[in-house]
């Protein structure tokens, strides 16, 4: 689990040193379903990680492409949004509210 963590927040620290500018393409949208199945994780440290890691990944998308990512992840963020902790239901909500401010 800590190889897994040490990833998701190597991409959100990519994210934030890229000047949350990253280039729409294919690699993108392996990095988005990569990062959609530890929202899912046993490890429910890894959750809010993952959901964060997501968000970040949207808003550093180009505000006119984002909204064709949105597919790969909205439904597994809404489901964040339901789950029983707290720290997972805020870091769900915290990532759709960022990928809401793109644009």
């Amino acid at each position: 689990w800590q190889t897994r963590k040490s990833g998701m927040e190597e991409v959100i620290a990519i994210c934030q040193r890229s000047g949350n500018y990253l280039e729409a393409n294919k690699s993108t949208v392996e990095v988005l379903k990569a990062l959609r199945g530890p929202l899912a994780d046993s490890q429910s440290n890894l959750k809010p990680i993952a959901a964060q890691a997501l968000g970040e990944v949207m808003a550093s998308l180009d505000p006119q492409m984002a909204p064709r990512f949105v597919k790969f992840i909205a439904e597994a963020l809404l489901n964040g949004v339901a789950d029983n902790k707290k720290i997972m239901r805020d870091a769900s909500l915290a990532a759709l509210l960022r990928m809401l401010s793109i644009g």
